[in-house]
C-alpha cells in the first residue's frame, strides 16, 4: 500500500504562489518572511518565487513588475509573427531549409527544427508532395511579461490548416523564438 503524496511534491509540476514584499507567509505583513504558515509547512515547503516544470527548469521569479510591451514591440510582433510562422510551416513541410530560419529561433529549438527537418527529408524521398503556405490569420498577442510573448496565428496551407503558438522572448533587445506548438 502507497502512501498518496501531497500535491506539492508531485515531481511533474510544482507551482508556488510568490509572496509579497513584506508577506510573512502566515497571513501578516509585518516584518521579514519567516518561511511558516499555511504555504509553508513541514520539511517539503518550496522556496517562494520558484516554479518547476516538467523540464526542470527554474523560471524566472513571478512577482517581477511587468511593463506592458510598447506600442513599437507591438507593432514589430504583429508584423514579424506571421512571416515566422510561414517560414516556420515552410520548414517543417520541407519546402524551405532550416538554416534560413536560424538567426530568429533559439539554438535548443533550432536544433530540434534541424532533426525534424532531417527525418521530413527522408519521408519525403520516398512520398514527396508539395504543400506551401498561401495565407496566415490576424496573430493574436498575449504578454506573458515584458520579455515573453505568446503569439497565436493559424496558416492556411495547399493541403491543410495549421494552428501555431509561438512563444518569442527578448534577448538584448531583439526577439527570438523560444518554443512553439504546431496543431
Amino acid at each position: 500500500m502507497s502512501a498518496v503524496r501531497p500535491l506539492a511534491d508531485a515531481p511533474s509540476l510544482t507551482l508556488v504562489r510568490p509572496r509579497r514584499t513584506g508577506d510573512s507567509g502566515d497571513g501578516t505583513t509585518a516584518g521579514a518572511p519567516t518561511g511558516t504558515g499555511p504555504n509553508h509547512t513541514g520539511p517539503h515547503a518550496v522556496a517562494a518565487h520558484t516554479v518547476v516544470a516538467n523540464s526542470g527548469a527554474a523560471a524566472a521569479p513571478e512577482d517581477v513588475t511587468t511593463q506592458p510591451l510598447d506600442p513599437q514591440d507591438r507593432q514589430l510582433l504583429a508584423t514579424m509573427s506571421p512571416a515566422l510562422a510561414t517560414a516556420l510551416v515552410e520548414v517543417l513541410v520541407g519546402s524551405r531549409a532550416p538554416g534560413s530560419i536560424e538567426k530568429w529561433v533559439e539554438v535548443p529549438l533550432f536544433e530540434r527544427i534541424l532533426e525534424h527537418s532531417r527525418i521530413r527529408e527522408e519521408l519525403s524521398q520516398r512520398n514527396p508532395h508539395t504543400d506551401r503556405p498561401l495565407t496566415t490569420s490576424e496573430p493574436r498577442l498575449c504578454e506573458v511579461s515584458d520579455c515573453v510573448v505568446e503569439i497565436a496565428v493559424v496558416v492556411t496551407t495547399t493541403r491543410r490548416r495549421r494552428a501555431l503558438a509561438l512563444r518569442l522572448t527578448r534577448r538584448r533587445s531583439r526577439w527570438r523564438l523560444s518554443d512553439f506548438l504546431s496543431i
